[in-house]
């Protein structure tokens, strides 16, 4: 997340799927839940720097309905980051805890994002 300024955009809070690794995640960093994660773990970040709103850019990306870059964008919604957006584009719950995926995919889910919550 960043802020404007004349300078240069200042960086408020990030995150990036590789620091899932040190909260247990041992699934791949490229998948749905591993986006929302990220996206959580984000919004968490920035929500104890007080960012309370934000617009999301995707820039030049072409984001698919349901896809990875809404899935973070979930994730920055469930930790508390208001972002106008049309509810419509937001994965199905079930894929973000990763269900698709079968085996303990939605185990490791909720035990990582226990850990994001606990700081």
């Amino acid at each position: 997340m960043c802020t404007y300024s004349d300078r240069g955009d200042q960086i408020v809070a990030g995150a990036v799927a590789r620091e899932l690794r040190k909260l247990g995640w041992t699934g791949s960093t490229g998948n749905l839940p591993a986006a929302y994660l990220t996206g959580y773990l984000a919004g968490k970040r920035a929500a104890a720097k007080g960012v309370t709103a934000a617009v999301l850019d995707l820039g030049r990306q072409h984001p698919t309905k349901g896809g990875r870059l809404f899935a973070v964008l979930k994730g920055l919604l469930d930790a508390g980051v208001e972002i106008p957006h049309d509810d419509s584009v937001l994965p199905d719950p079930g894929r973000v805890q990763g269900a698709h995926l079968g085996g303990d995919t939605a185990q490791r889910f909720t035990a990582t994002k226990s850990k994001v919550e606990a700081g």
